[in-house]
Formats: C-alpha cells, sequence, structure tokens
C-alpha cells in the first residue's frame, strides 16, 4: 500500500508510517479502542498513550502488536515493519 511505503531519510528509516499503522489499526478498527486494549489486557488509556504517534515514552511491544492485529483483524502494522525492513535491506 503506497500510504504505508516507509520513507528513507539520510539512510535512516522514518517510522512516521509505522505510527500511522498504529494510530489508524486503533482509532479505525470497528470494535473500537476500548475493546482492543480489553482483548490486549491493558487500559484504555494506555493503549491510547502507545498509539500516539507524538508519544515518545510510551511505545507498543513486539507481542502488543500482534496482539492488537489478531484483536482486529487488520494487517497494517505488520505491512508498515515488512515494508521498513524490505526498504532498510535495499540500502545497504
Amino acid at each position: 500500500n503506497k500510504n504505508h511505503r516507509q520513507r528513507l531519510i539520510g539512510g535512516v528509516i522514518n517510522m512516521d508510517d509505522l505510527d500511522q499503522a498504529i494510530y489508524s489499526t486503533v482509532h479505525s478498527s470497528r470494535i473500537g479502542a476500548k475493546k482492543i486494549a480489553q482483548r490486549i489486557g491493558i487500559s484504555h488509556q494506555v493503549l491510547l498513550n502507545k498509539a500516539n504517534p507524538s508519544n515518545e515514552t510510551h511505545k507498543l511491544t513486539v507481542r502488543e502488536a500482534l496482539a492488537i492485529q489478531l484483536a482486529t483483524k487488520k494487517k497494517d502494522i505488520a505491512r508498515a515493519m515488512q515494508i521498513a525492513v524490505r526498504d532498510r535491506q535495499k540500502i545497504k
């Protein structure tokens, strides 16, 4: 998906696309952020903090990202990560 393509800046991956995928998955899911939080075992507010691209201190763990994708049945986070890895390998 073109919207989730990682941008390379000076050989460093810009994580804005990954952050956007996380934010979008949490905020545009049919089940809603409260239900996602409940299903993955964290508080609603903690999930919102971790999905906030502007929050530098609270980030999802890999296991939380996987749990969110399983709960929502959305693969955007995995796609953004896959593109980041692929693009990073191209610049080596």
